[in-house]
């Protein structure tokens, strides 16, 4: 996925090739059947944007942004004040997995995150890369570094 996406954006990338796939091939699917062709490329950028904007290299930018615009006249009704408020929403929405109760989020959430990213950091060493934070399996405290992720 990595070659296919130029190790951009990777996941956001798959999501949203995956998702149009499924609408523009499975007619019980596309919610976007009946639109007009400019609705469906307004609509369909949209998406793009506020998906790729929930990747974490587009967190402090965005939260620059809200502040800034939450200081002036905001919201507008132009479409970019729309996309940062549907943008802001997605990435809460997608955080909330990890509010969770208990027995859902502390045990079985943080075992498959540390599993993916020890994952990780086994191949980083095996490549002979700097291991990313958070990725090192022998020098990483799991509960500190659940908190510090979220």
């Amino acid at each position: 996925m990595a070659i296919r996406y130029s190790d951009s954006m990777v996941l956001e990338n798959h999501h949203l090739a995956s998702a149009f796939n499924v609408m523009l091939n499975s007619e019980n699917c596309n919610i976007m059947g009946n639109l007009t062709l400019d609705m469906y490329r307004d609509s369909r950028r949209i998406i793009i944007e506020i998906v790729l904007n929930t990747d974490m290299s587009k967190h402090f930018s965005l939260m620059t942004t809200l502040k800034t615009k939450l200081g002036n006249s905001f919201p507008t009704d132009c479409i970019e004040d729309r996309v940062l408020i549907l943008s802001i929403a997605l990435r809460t929405s997608d955080m909330f997995k990890v509010v969770r109760d208990g027995r859902t989020c502390f045990q079985k959430w943080m075992d498959l995150m540390f599993e993916e990213f020890f994952k990780q950091g086994e191949m980083e060493k095996v490549l002979d890369l700097p291991i990313s934070k958070f990725m090192d399996k022998e020098n990483t405290n799991n509960l500190k570094a659940y908190v510090n992720y979220i």
